[in-house]
């Protein structure tokens, strides 16, 4: 699928991005091949494995409420939990 200059423009406003005449260009061209390997992907013969996924599109369970755990049932799966809180390793500044 080719997709024009016009599209990328579009796109790009959409997506709050600037691009020059020369970036424009090249994204229309990745953005055409993208589209293109998507085809491929759905053109793909896909087996049984395939069959069955595709059948199950559309499934859905009901949306309704449930009771949810109580704190002490957290509390019991966690690693470590204080004070109501998940404790996790500090990430960013050492420990």
């Amino acid at each position: 699928m080719k997709i024009t200059a016009d599209e990328v423009r579009r796109i790009a406003t959409l997506a709050c991005l600037e691009f020059d005449a020369e970036g424009e260009a090249r994204m229309a061209v990745e953005m055409s091949r993208i589209l293109d390997y998507v085809d491929q992907v759905r053109g793909a013969a896909v087996g049984e494995a395939g069959a069955a996924t595709a059948s199950a599109e559309g499934r859905t369970r009901a949306d309704e409420p449930a009771a949810s755990l109580s704190v002490a049932e957290v509390a019991r799966a966690a690693p470590r939990f204080e004070r109501g809180h998940f404790v996790v390793p500090r990430v960013i500044g050492g420990e």
